[in-house]
């Protein structure tokens, strides 16, 4: 392709990070019906022994990890695309880090789920948990231990109504049971149990965060080690 001036040269610039940017709309688009196959077909096939049915499973997950993959590459591209602007055309030049998680606490008059979190379980080992205050994703991340003795199911509203879909892919987890939610950042945020295994932690429900290349598991309600040391 010919540009003839510089300025055609900066627009066909643009015109490309424009089409990496609706690619990557596509792919977020793509997202929540793959996650919401997954989870039914999950449902549906629990316990089958089947070959078929687990390999639908897999499958379902595969893609998601891919879309997930995806997107990543989309972004690198974009973040690529905008530094040579930068250079050539002038303007900012960068990937941004992860964004901070939107609190999105702050609860109405009357509003139920949010009194409800602020409870906390009446556990003895609980004491690491903050009283009159909510448990956030942003909080989850930067102190998983803050959800010690807390429910499972409690947990996996929070995350499903606080997480930003467009930015968090949800999924489940490839072994065992349970809900995983992971972002281009390499942040990710589970909760799971794994059944029979000779590991108590991993028998019952715990949550496992991924952030800034650490990895915590903190046992939840029911978990058989949950009132050892924290």
């Amino acid at each position: 392709m010919f540009v003839s001036s510089p300025e055609d040269f900066a627009a066909s610039l643009q015109a490309a990070a424009s089409l990496v940017e609706r690619a990557r709309a596509g792919v977020l688009d793509s997202r929540e019906p793959a996650t919401s196959a997954a989870d039914r077909l999950s449902a549906v096939f629990s316990g089958s022994s089947q070959a078929s049915a687990e390999a639908a499973v897999e499958s379902f997950q595969e893609a998601q990890t891919r879309l997930a993959e995806a997107l990543a590459a989309l972004d690198r591209s974009a973040s690529e695309l905008s530094g040579y602007m930068a250079d050539v055309v002038g303007g900012s030049r960068g990937a941004p880090p992860p964004p901070p998680l939107a609190d999105t606490t702050a609860a109405a008059p009357g509003d139920e789920r949010h009194a409800r979190q602020d409870n906390p379980p009446s556990h003895e080992d609980s004491g690491s948990q903050r009283q009159g205050s909510p448990l956030t994703p942003e909080r989850l991340l930067q102190n998983p231990r803050e959800a010690r003795g807390r429910e499972p199911e409690d947990l996996r509203q929070v995350l499903d109504e606080q997480l930003d879909p467009r930015q968090w892919t949800r999924a489940t987890v490839k072994k065992g049971e349970g809900t995983r939610w992971f972002d281009r950042y390499g942040r990710s945020i589970a909760i799971e149990r794994q059944g029979q295994v000779d590991d108590d932690l991993h028998r019952g429900w715990y949550l496992k965060v991924a952030n800034n290349g650490r990895i915590e598991r903190v046992p939840l309600a029911g978990n058989p080690t949950l009132y050892d040391n924290p």
